[in-house]
């Protein structure tokens, strides 16, 4: 790898450019992308002549590759007083053009030394989460709505748990800002399947792409594959008295007298060999290195470092659980060495140092793979290049997953992330069906599939995979359009963008496309024009995520796997008091005489969080609205009315009077829980409100004499009667707009 000479850490300032036009960017905007005539000098004077508005702001020197002849890339992490900056940095490539783009925080704390006492802090976490923090946390400075916090960051080390909690807190305030798992889940010869059991079921004699370089097991210098074997291990865990039940990790696959690894597959679910059967340890050998092959003769040589830093990567196959511990951490349970593994329905990927693999001694980027019920996840190569992409997602540009933008949440980051993996496993598989073997563990056909129409607004729910296909349909469009040659160009250019774009963990859609599209004109200009079509034909790079509900209840998008419904994460995931909505819903108001009111229903369904003890705040949708206009958010504040909302028996409900003139109301249902959940079905109505009751006019009265001898007239009464009817019925309709049912 070409480094560039060590270079201090340096001042540059609030990058306001855009990409070859001299234009304010939003006061808001994350990532910001320029693109010039390259011009001989030192990196930072390039980028400083690229992003001129740059002055104040520290960046520390990062990185530096060269990319086979089309270039060269210099990476910077932004730091404050030393102090790292949390998914903030910036990137130059120097090419036949110069490319410069950043993703910073301008607005920085005055105060870089805590206030708050860290084990007092620390001591405060105990009583909310579900897992001991001992180790010390890092200081950072943590991007907020309302601009960079001085915040400890936590990374326990989980021993044998299957996610990898970050934990933000303020350092001047403790105040817990954000929990959230940054696991991201889904010579010699081998049988194998060559993609996975629905699409090849035939199995096939191949070449390890990597020979083993240890003779009796599938280990090598780049992929170390092992299966988790149950021999009844409880393993000892802080703040778990009775331990955690784990497996063991062994080599169980052994070649045959010629060397070969000849095993024959049983993911039988009535065998009980099944679960830790040695095929399942081949499979992700294989497949692991088939994927790690592709991604090195994509990446330029002088960014491979980069982009495969975690070798070895660990590759681990039929893995299983404690028993209670994915549903809500029964101590006794998960420690209770009588009870056996249970299966463990997904696949994801986790970075090294992550803390799951502490207690298994895997230190290194690690590929885990669950054998569910139905489906042993190692056989399903798609599967295996889908995981292996986040892992070179995540070296480089450091995907997280939400952002935000005037219109509320968005599921960009994530969704990037899940379309660009998507993509390459596709690519490589030859097949825009993703996961067909695996997805037998949940009823469907594929787990994804390319070969969509997907787009925005139609395709938002929220949810990172949901709303990743658009972009990845996109992408597939474009490439299967092309001749085989034009698609490794195609594939290369992506991995260029990857080493180009800076580490921003929530750049908007807009704005990784702007440097995308920027790379591709220089690399590929045809699949640039054609994938700028493509992405304007499916509304993605201008996606106003506005849906219509003047027809009736509106459902969210379904996949092969069945609804999911509109997705509104927890605060503490997000790091803010109110999660927006991910989406708008528009109704047109019928114009009536009388006065009218909107009333809005949903069902909900809450979900739990791995994380806290107890689960958290529960999900607690409210609705919020604006007569007119679309609700905007700047900073952690909108322009909406807040509802009062009911959530009960799975079902919301909340009204709000409707204004005289106004034509259109535009809603959205946003969550102060700390716990996600969902709601679906949406449908907003418009009603005529009763006229108050008007009291009867009282008869005149005459002045005779009663037979009594009173000189009452009988209308009295009758007033007073109607005078209580219509406070009563006033009092009814202010009662019934500030209700709770």
């Amino acid at each position: 790898m070409r480094t560039f000479p060590a270079l201090p850490s340096v001042a540059l300032g609030a990058l306001a450019t855009t990409l070859s036009v001299a234009a304010p960017a939003a006061a808001d905007q994350i990532t910001r992308v320029a693109a010039r005539a390259r011009v001989e000098g030192p990196p930072l004077h390039e980028l400083r002549r690229l992003l001129p508005a740059a002055s104040g702001l520290e960046l520390a020197a990062l990185e530096g590759h060269r990319l086979d002849g089309s270039g060269e890339v210099a990476r910077y992490r932004q730091t404050h007083r030393g102090i790292p900056v949390l998914g903030r940095g910036a990137t130059l490539f120097r090419g036949p053009i110069a490319i410069a783009s950043a993703a910073l925080e301008e607005r920085l704390p005055a105060q870089v030394v805590p206030t708050v006492d860290e084990p007092k802090v620390r001591e405060a976490l105990a009583g909310r989460l579900r897992f001991p923090v001992t180790a010390p946390p890092t200081l950072v400075i943590f991007p907020t709505a309302e601009g960079g916090v001085l915040a400890y960051r936590y990374t326990p080390r989980l021993a044998g748990m299957p996610m990898a909690p970050e934990l933000i807190v303020d350092a001047h305030s403790g105040a817990l800002l954000a929990a959230r798992d940054r696991a991201l889940q889904f010579g010699a010869t081998a049988r194998v399947y060559e993609t996975n059991p629905a699409r090849s079921p035939g199995l096939v004699t191949a070449p390890l792409t990597i020979a083993p370089s240890v003779p009796d097991r599938l280990e090598s210098d780049s992929v170390v594959a092992k299966t988790c074997v149950d021999r009844g291990k409880v393993a000892a865990v802080p703040g778990l008295p009775s331990g955690l039940r784990v497996c063991e990790l062994e080599a169980t696959a052994h070649p045959n007298a010629s060397g070969d690894y000849d095993v024959t597959p049983n993911d039988d679910v009535t065998s009980n060999l099944h679960n830790e059967d040695a095929f399942a340890e081949v499979s992700m050998y294989h497949h692991t290195t088939r994927v790690l092959s592709y991604f090195e003769k994509l990446a330029p040589s002088g960014s491979r470092a980069t982009l495969l830093r975690g070798r070895p990567f660990v590759a681990i196959a039929n893995l299983r659980v404690a028993d209670g511990l994915e549903t809500g951490l029964d101590a006794a349970r998960v420690g209770d060495p009588s009870l056996s593994l249970v299966p463990f329905s997904n696949a994801f990927f986790a970075p090294g140092g992550d803390g799951f693999g502490s207690i298994f001694g895997v230190d290194a980027d690690g590929l885990w793979f669950g054998q569910g019920p139905k489906r042993d996840y190692a056989y399903d190569g798609d599967v295996v290049y889908h995981e292996f992409s986040h892992a070179v997602v995540d070296a480089t540009i450091g995907l997280g997953a939400y952002t935000f933008d005037e219109d509320g949440l968005s599921a960009a980051p994530g969704a990037l992330n899940e379309g660009i993996a998507d993509l390459f496993a596709a690519a490589l598989s030859g097949d825009p069906d993703i996961g067909e073997y695996a997805a037998g563990d949940l009823g469907a056909p594929f787990v994804r599939t390319l070969a969509n129409d997907d787009g925005c607004p139609s395709g938002a729910v929220g949810e990172v995979h949901f709303d990743s296909t658009a972009f990845s349909g996109a992408l597939w469009a474009v490439r299967a359009s092309l001749p085989r040659i034009e698609q490794v160009v195609f594939d290369r250019t992506l991995v260029e963008t990857l080493l180009t774009h800076p580490r921003a963990s929530a750049p908007r859609w807009n704005e990784f496309f702007d440097v995308m599209l920027a790379v591709f004109k220089m690399r590929a200009s045809l699949s640039a024009r054609a994938l700028e079509a493509e992405l304007d034909a499916r509304g993605l790079r201008d996606c106003r995520r506005f849906i219509d509900a003047t027809s009736g209840a509106v459902m969210a998008k379904r996949d092969a796997q069945g609804p999911i419904g509109f997705w509104s994460p927890g605060t503490l995931e997000v790091g803010r008091d109110l999660v927006p909505g991910a989406v708008t819903f528009r109704v047109t108001l019928p114009q009536r005489s009388g006065a009218r009111r909107l009333e809005i229903t949903a069902t909900t369904r809450a979900q739990r969080t791995s994380l806290l003890s107890g689960g958290g705040t529960p999900f607690s949708p409210v609705a919020l609205v604006t007569f007119g206009a679309p609700m905007r958010y700047r900073g952690v504040g909108h322009d909406a009315v807040t509802l009062e909302t009911t959530n009960e028996d799975k079902r919301l409900a909340a009204q709000v009077d409707v204004p005289a003139e106004a034509q259109v109301a535009y809603v959205q249902i946003a969550n102060k829980g700390e716990m996600a959940g969902s709601y679906d079905a949406l449908q907003l109505r418009v009603v005529d409100v009763p006229p108050p009751a008007t009291p009867a006019a009282a008869p005149e009265g005459d002045d005779s004499p009663l037979p009594t001898g009173c000189a009452l007239g009988q209308g009295a009464t009758g007033a007073a009667e109607g005078a209580g009817l219509l406070f009563a019925t006033l009092l009814a309709l202010r009662l019934r707009g500030r209700r709770r049912p």
